[in-house]
């Protein structure tokens, strides 16, 4: 019963962060212009929690988690990178975010330079402040 309840509430979090910044991204870009849950170019069950397009040829992609500490991101980013290694060339501008309090950008900074297999150059990872300040820059 403590696992189903944790659970619960992971996921409660989860779509609570997720409503949060699709609201966001909408006040941002307007809704005609943010897909939630789009496949990741071909793949349809290779979904993000959003794509944004900038243009009709121009769009990036989201994937929001919340972890609750520096290890717990680790296993979210690398199920990620997992999960777009099936995209065949997929180059696509995209950004991990990570809703949780307990993470500072500092340590995913930190993360980033001591991880032995780097992120790909289309990918970043930020949190959900961090993230919002950088998408208000896209729009100006």
């Amino acid at each position: 019963e403590r696992r189903s309840k944790t659970a619960t509430r992971a996921m409660q979090i989860a779509i609570g962060d997720e409503l949060s910044l699709s609201t966001k991204l909408i006040a941002l870009f307007g809704e005609q212009n943010v897909h939630i849950h789009s496949p990741y170019s071909f793949q349809p069950l290779v979904k993000s929690d959003f794509r944004v397009f900038l243009s009709p040829k121009n769009s990036f992609y989201i994937d929001i988690f919340t972890a609750a500490d520096i290890h717990t991101l680790t296993g979210c980013v690398n199920i990620k990178l997992r999960k777009l290694a099936r995209v065949n060339s997929f180059t696509h501008p995209t950004i991990f975010v990570s809703a949780g309090e307990c993470v500072s950008q500092e340590d995913i900074d930190r993360l980033m330079v001591a991880k032995k297999n780097k992120l790909p150059s289309n990918i970043r990872i930020m949190t959900l402040p961090n993230a919002i300040a950088y998408l208000e820059n896209v729009v100006q």
